[in-house]
């Protein structure tokens, strides 16, 4: 609703409503316009009270959003608020005094804003205020000046010019001291050899350097408003302004010497002069006092004098097992090379041989595709066979039989040959250097033949999958459809519980089909994977795997479904081709082998995804035989 409207020296009017801000309305142009904390151009809706500066400038008083004016270049209501100094952000009412200063009454006193120094300064009971809380619109200047601001308690009457500041400022005592939030008392023992008011010093161990300092002014005005700085010179680098807050706490100070200072201001904010301090000094460990160093220097001295000697002896019998360990190490690898080498021509013999049986056992697509990874794997064989060639030719080895030699023939004078010339000195700076280089070789050569160990892992595991496939078991049974794809669930279930995947199963069939048993069960054990690690990113209480079964005429289906990422329909046509795979570190064998295996046992295979992030569903078809069978 509308509180109250307001019409400028133009025409121009200001409605000021309970919920919808402020309006503007320029008759003359049909102009029209609305301020509201919904468009963004002021804090607040709820506008209390408008007024019209002296200078031009509208002001505005929000229920919660400060005070307002209205800024003509931005188009909209800035805010004053309680970061900026208001006692509180509700503006009941707004007057403005003879001096173009203006006064707001608010619900915790009242202000007197100074548009020129851009300061508040506030009043509170102390200052004879009815009440904290003032009405809304509540507020008149009279022609002579007075001012009148009506509260929940009657009215408060004034001259702005006869308010005089208050530049008395009490002292400030120390009240208690508290060492990890427990008070300090006085003892022979104690930190505190007297009252903390009274102390000049405190001395603390570094191991108790979490400490509370209370103070408080010297008043015995209960309604007088009083606000606090302190400081810790040595580690504050500025005093820090907490209004009344009447303690000050630090923790884990370095040892050293500090003052902690406090001071006080009035509330009509003057700073007293007299400042409280105490001095503080928090102890060192032992191992951190200036005696502690000197020793500490005198003992490293003495090591390092006695240890440039022994390190000289070091170096000549490190030289000799590095020596025996590059000559070693370079040995193994060559032979390992060999070995490698002779390897890399049995696996070719068998692959050959693999694809001739796979031929001979009618399964083309496999000797001519997935066989051909086995290839892709011994080219990778070769590459690092020829890096370890390149290894072993780059060595340090001739360096450091050079060195050896020359090392040898200053045996008899070597510690002459190591601090009086110029090449021993050098030769020295070599071999400290030597270890690292050494290392890092070793290390590279160790690396490569794990690539290779683990190469040839994946073949040999290849070889064998293959081998297994081409000579398994063709004889089918028949089987409840049921009972196999409860099996293939229990051999997941570790799985599902694992990664808090919901399984839901919907029997509507318990037909009798003809198959494979275990080939079966690899498969469907294959597709719950590939389901499992689709839905890796999905939520917790999201991932979900659904299985069903049903009769249509005389087959039986099987349907899969997960809440995984889904397939893109580009990949939907190639998802069962040999080699195929979307994963970073997939091979693509898993549901090309499903699709073999469904074919063989007269079944089929197909999928469905809807898209990226819609999931996938795997339909498998068989036909149903009857239980005598």
């Amino acid at each position: 609703y509308i509180r109250d409207v307001y019409v400028d020296e133009e025409g121009v009017f200001w409605v000021t409503t309970y919920g919808a801000g402020v309006s503007y309305f320029n008759p003359k142009t049909g102009e029209s316009k609305t301020y509201s904390s919904h468009e963004g151009n002021l804090s607040n809706s709820v506008v209390l009270d408008i007024f019209a500066a002296s200078d031009g400038t509208i002001w505005v008083g929000t229920k919660g959003g400060g005070l307002g004016w209205y800024n003509e270049e931005t188009d909209q209501f800035e805010a004053y608020t309680t970061e900026d100094g208001l006692p509180n952000d509700i503006i009941n009412a707004i007057v403005e005094d003879d001096n173009g200063n203006i006064w707001v009454s608010t619900n915790n006193g009242l202000s007197r804003f100074s548009p020129r120094d851009q300061t508040f300064k506030n009043f509170s009971l102390s200052d004879g205020l009815q009440s904290k809380e003032f009405k809304p619109g509540a507020a008149i200047k009279l022609e002579n000046g007075m001012m009148y601001f009506g509260g929940i308690n009657g009215f408060n009457e004034f001259h702005p010019d006869s308010i005089r500041e208050d530049t008395l400022v009490l002292p400030v005592a120390f009240t208690e001291f508290q060492l990890s939030n427990k008070t300090v008392e006085i003892g022979d023992q104690s930190p505190l050899k007297k009252q903390i008011n009274q102390s000049k010093e405190i001395i603390l161990p570094y191991d108790q350097t979490n400490f509370t300092i209370k103070y408080t002014v010297l008043n015995f005005n209960p309604q007088q408003e009083y606000s606090f700085a302190y400081m810790l010179e040595g580690f504050d680098e500025e005093w820090n302004y907490v209004g009344n807050q009447n303690s000050a706490t630090y923790t884990n100070i370095d040892p050293g010497e500090y003052t902690f200072k406090v001071k006080t201001a009035n509330g009509d904010g003057f700073w007293g002069s007299d400042i409280k301090q105490v001095k503080l000094t928090i102890t060192p460990p032992f191992w951190q006092t200036s005696w502690f160093y000197l020793l500490s220097f005198l003992a490293v001295t003495g090591l390092i004098f006695g240890g440039y000697q022994y390190r000289t002896r070091q170096i000549l019998e490190q030289n000799k097992r590095l020596e025996e360990e590059v000559s070693n190490r370079t040995q193994e690898l060559n032979q390992r090379n060999i070995e490698l080498k002779e390897t890399l021509i049995d696996l070719e013999n068998t692959r050959e041989e693999l694809i001739e049986k796979a031929h001979k056992a009618g399964m083309a697509d496999i000797a001519t595709g997935v066989l051909h990874n086995v290839g892709n794997i011994l080219n990778s064989v070769n590459t690092s066979s020829a890096l370890i060639d390149e290894t072993i030719n780059k060595s340090r080895i001739t360096g450091l039989e050079k060195a050896n030699n020359l090392l040898r023939e200053n045996l008899d004078d070597i510690e002459d040959f190591f601090s009086e010339t110029g090449q021993g000195r050098k030769l020295l700076d070599y071999y400290l250097k030597l270890e690292e280089p050494l290392k890092e070789e070793r290390a590279k050569i160790i690396q490569l033949s794990k690539r290779l160990s683990d190469k040839i892992k994946l073949i040999n595991e290849v070889i064998a999958a293959q081998q297994s496939f081409a000579t398994i078991n063709t004889n089918s049974d028949t089987f409840k459809l049921r009972e196999i794809v409860e099996d293939a669930l229990t051999l997941n279930s570790g799985s599902s519980v694992r990664h808090h995947i919901i399984i839901e199963k919907h029997y509507q069939s318990n037909a009798t089909i003809l198959c494979q048993r275990s080939k079966l069960v690899h498969m469907l054990v294959n597709i719950y994977k590939n389901a499992k690690e689709a839905m890796t990113e999905v939520p917790e209480g999201d991932k979900k795997i659904t299985i069903k079964t049903w009769d249509e005429n005389d087959e039986v289906y099987l349907s899969i479904s997960d809440s995984g990422h889904g397939i893109r329909q580009e990949h939907l046509s190639k998802i069962f081709n040999q080699g195929f795979t979307t994963k970073e570190k997939g091979h693509g064998f898993g549901l090309h082998s499903s699709a073999n295996y469904v074919k063989e046992m007269g079944g089929k295979i197909s999928v469905q995804s809807d898209g990226e992030g819609k999931g996938a569903t795997f339909v498998l078809k068989f036909e149903r035989v009857s239980d005598s069978s």
